[in-house]
């Protein structure tokens, strides 16, 4: 499982629209075991929507969304968790069987209480995954 973070300026240069420059976001490797276990269980615990279709601007519309949806609370830090085929069973739990996972992976944006990685975050708010192959994910570079 590998993390990707969204940069802090997403509310700003995405939603707003405003003409700020970002920096490049740092990219962590691997968690260890006990890390990836509480990941998926912050995500599984407010994971509320499955979607089997992909695409770069559906995964822009889902963000802008959950940031206006939670900006009257303050909230501005959102992050993208790539869940692995082996571990998106514990991400969607008993609702596996309703997709079809063969060949995919997870990526679960979720709105949570820190800037940075997900693995940052003490609580997230809301969540919700796309379920990909990784030549549609690998098409958006």
């Amino acid at each position: 499982m590998y993390i990707s973070p969204i940069t802090a300026n997403y509310a700003n240069t995405n939603l707003y629209r405003q003409n700020k420059t970002t920096s490049t976001p740092n990219f962590k490797g691997a968690l260890n075991d006990a890390q990836m276990e509480r990941v998926l269980k912050l995500l599984a615990s407010k994971n509320n929507e499955v979607f089997e279709k992909f695409s770069g601007q559906k995964l822009k519309d889902v963000m802008d969304n959950l940031m206006n949806k939670y900006k009257s609370l303050g909230v501005s830090s959102i992050g993208i968790q790539i869940v692995g085929n082996d571990d998106l069973s514990k991400l969607l739990g008993k609702n596996i069987g309703k997709y079809n996972t063969n060949g995919k992976m997870g990526l679960c944006v979720a709105v949570g209480d820190k800037y940075g990685p997900i693995e940052n975050m003490n609580k997230i708010y809301e969540a919700k995954t796309f379920l990909v192959n990784e030549k549609d994910l690998m098409s958006l570079n």
